[in-house]
């Protein structure tokens, strides 16, 4: 473990670390170490008493999350501000006349502790503030990663793949941004105007009241600016999210654009969409450099109202506490112009939130479980039959039934096909037969080795049964990892084992003239493969997990005539 202490010579530490093969680990907060090891637990109990779907609880629950780092901010806000009120009385008592050498000497060094210690707690501050920003991320990713481990298979259709990169990228980066920025202004400023609005209202009297409402005048100004910059910054990155999704069309499809001439096209395309783009950021960037002049200058606009103020009262102004007054405005106006984009974070997170929120309340496959006084046993025994008694499904509110009163027993030992034209109800029965969803109507039952029959969404049953079964959908599931990671769905996958998949699933010809073999990383959605490819990736996948039984939905579709012979023989062949 290697922490950074506030080394003197710098130079000599950053040789250090870059001569490290690999990059040092930085100790975390245990909220943040908690919150990033949580994301790998499918049970949350936060989840249950998230269900209501109420935004409030899930604000609550994120700052419950780093409740102890959110008190640590508010401790070192505190500190540096009251070091900042000490900062400013000795630099009152240093414009007092008549001081003596040795007194100023005092003087100087106390002023100049008093500042360091405000920097160094605005230094600490910072790094809580990133802290927190992560923890809160990873308590979010945390949640709705668990929540789609447990939604039922038809809400899960609600949701596009799209819909839930929105809600794991923007959403959750949009929720840990406000916090993040909440430690970095809002608490300072809460912290600031507790410690330090009394001292300048006792200093200055009506001038300190004066300069507090002119800085609080900011807040109405930033805030119309802001929403304006928010409304051309959605701009900016609809345009750019376009430009993006152009540019990835172009090059997943290049080949088909290139045989049909459209190149001129495309590139005419993405030439206006940049022009606009350039356009609308221009105006962006205009309104965040106003913003910021606002943010860096509107103090000068509080000293300049308590001036005035004091001119038409006729008040007489003392110079030291004036300049008191200077220093104690500066130092709040460092956090408190920055308000503004804390509202607007806010803005941006309310609506994240109730989005996350809305997903947390879907219904989830476990809600389908038959509660039952006394659970069967099942350990040691083994699926061998499914009973399909009068069986039913309907989608939603559709009148047509999908499925129709099924009556079956299927042998699981034995091998099966399901034949039936396009829309005949095949997909929704294997996903019944799979136990993904529960019948509309009639019941499941699966009968063990022991001759006991039990319903399959009894809950002990339903897992027991799914640990037993391999399912091998038409559409591969493939990360942006290596083949033999992909094939395992392990960091660390046993290269023998996963060799072993790739020979059953007639991979191995493709595997030799893959330049790093197993280890080779395949891109995301699997994007440097074939389709025969993928479903025989999913072929070895189901191999490798060493299920008794094999259910496949249409896997071979894009495998060739010959590999497709290879492999339905293979697959008789088990026993």
């Amino acid at each position: 473990m290697l922490s950074f202490p506030l080394y003197p010579n710098f130079p000599a530490l950053r040789r250090r670390v870059l001569a490290l093969k690999s990059a040092p680990e930085l100790p975390l907060p245990r909220e943040t170490e908690r919150a990033l090891q949580a994301i790998a637990d499918p049970e949350r109990p936060e989840l249950a008493l998230l269900r209501s779907g109420s935004a409030a609880k899930l604000w609550l629950s994120s700052a419950r999350a780093v409740k102890r780092l959110l008190w640590k901010a508010m401790a070192i806000a505190l500190g540096a501000a009251a070091a900042a009120a000490g900062a400013t009385v000795v630099g009152m008592s240093l414009l007092k006349p008549e001081q003596s050498q040795a007194s100023l000497f005092g003087l100087v060094f106390v002023f100049f502790g008093m500042n360091v210690l405000s920097q160094v707690g605005a230094f600490f501050g910072d790094r809580t503030r990133q802290h927190v920003g992560l923890a809160i991320e990873a308590h979010l990713v945390g949640l709705i990663s668990a929540k789609l481990l447990r939604i039922s298979a038809r809400r899960r259709v609600r949701h596009s793949s799209g819909n839930l990169k929105v809600l794991v990228t923007s959403d959750v980066a949009s929720i840990g941004g406000f916090f993040d920025n909440a430690v970095r202004n809002l608490i300072p400023t809460i912290a600031a105007l507790t410690i330090l609005s009394p001292i300048l209202i006792h200093l200055t009297g009506k001038m300190g009241i004066a300069a507090l409402l002119f800085m609080a005048a900011l807040l109405p100004v930033s805030t119309v600016l802001a929403a304006v910059n928010a409304r051309f910054q959605d701009r900016v990155q609809t345009q750019m999210d376009g430009i993006a999704s152009l540019a990835g069309e172009w090059v997943k499809n290049i080949r088909l654009i290139r045989f049909l001439s459209w190149s001129g096209q495309i590139e005419s395309d993405v030439a206006a969409r940049v022009r606009s783009f350039s356009r609308v950021s221009l105006v962006q960037h205009f309104l965040m450099c106003l913003l910021f002049g606002l943010s860096q200058s509107w103090w000068m606009v509080s000293i300049a109202g308590a001036v005035w103020i004091a001119y038409r009262s006729g008040a007489a102004i003392d110079v030291v506490p004036f300049f008191g007054s200077i220093w104690l405005i500066t130092y709040l106006s460092n956090y408190f112009t920055h308000l503004p984009n804390t509202i607007r974070l806010f803005g941006m997170a309310v609506p994240s939130v109730k989005r996350i929120a809305h997903l947390l309340t879907e219904e989830e496959q476990r809600d389908a479980y038959v509660p039952t006084s006394q659970p069967p046993k099942l350990a040691g025994l083994r699926p061998i039959r499914m009973h399909f008694e009068n069986v039913s499904y309907r989608y939603g509110e559709e009148p047509k039934l999908a499925l129709d009163s099924v009556q079956l027993t299927l042998e699981l030992g034995d091998k099966s096909a399901i034949l039936g034209e396009i829309a005949s109800g095949k997909t929704t029965f294997l996903k019944l037969l799979t136990g993904e969803m529960p019948p509309t109507d009639g019941r499941i039952l699966i009968e063990f080795s022991d001759g006991s029959r039990h319903d399959l969404w009894i809950e002990e049953v339903h897992q027991e049964f799914r640990r037993h079964l391999a399912y091998v959908p038409q559409e591969a599931f493939i990360s942006n990892d290596s083949l033999a990671a992909n094939i395992a769905l392990d960091d660390e996958p046993d290269p023998a084992r996963a060799m072993e998949a790739v020979a059953w699933a007639e991979f191995d010809a493709d595997l030799a003239l893959l330049e790093g073999g197993l280890t080779e990383e395949i891109g995301e959605n699997g994007i440097n493969l074939s389709g025969g490819q993928k479903q025989r990736l999913n072929l070895a996948r189901a191999f490798h997990s060493g299920r008794d039984f094999l259910v496949l939905d249409d896997t071979l579709s894009a495998v060739d005539v010959r590999t497709e012979k290879a492999l339905m023989s293979r697959m008789e062949s088990l026993a």
